[in-house]
């Protein structure tokens, strides 16, 4: 008898909007999933600004990132460095809040 194994996305059974919310509590892996899909436009529209704002938040510095977005021909251009920038400080602040730190 055979043993098929299927592989499923950490977060298959997520919908974005619960995948928001983990990501806006601070959780991490749910920072770097919503970062991917904003980056890939899976299941939303894509946004680099979005993208890049909660992969900051799980961790991973802009130079990885940038990686990322070439292996993708995706541009990060200076403008949308800034408001990702902006943007990571602003969720930033929500999560401490939101912590009551």
């Amino acid at each position: 008898m055979a043993t098929i194994a299927v592989c499923l996305p950490l977060f298959a059974s997520d919908d974005f909007d619960s995948l928001k919310a983990k990501a806006e509590q601070g959780d991490k892996d749910s920072q770097f999933e919503l970062g991917k899909r904003y980056l890939t436009g899976n299941g939303v529209s894509l946004n680099v600004v979005e993208a890049y704002a909660y992969w900051k938040l799980s961790g991973v510095t802009l130079e990885s990132f940038r990686k990322d977005c070439e292996s993708k021909d995706v541009v990060l251009t200076k403008s949308q460095t800034d408001k990702g920038e902006n943007l990571f400080k602003e969720l930033q602040a929500q999560i401490a809040k939101s912590k009551g730190e």
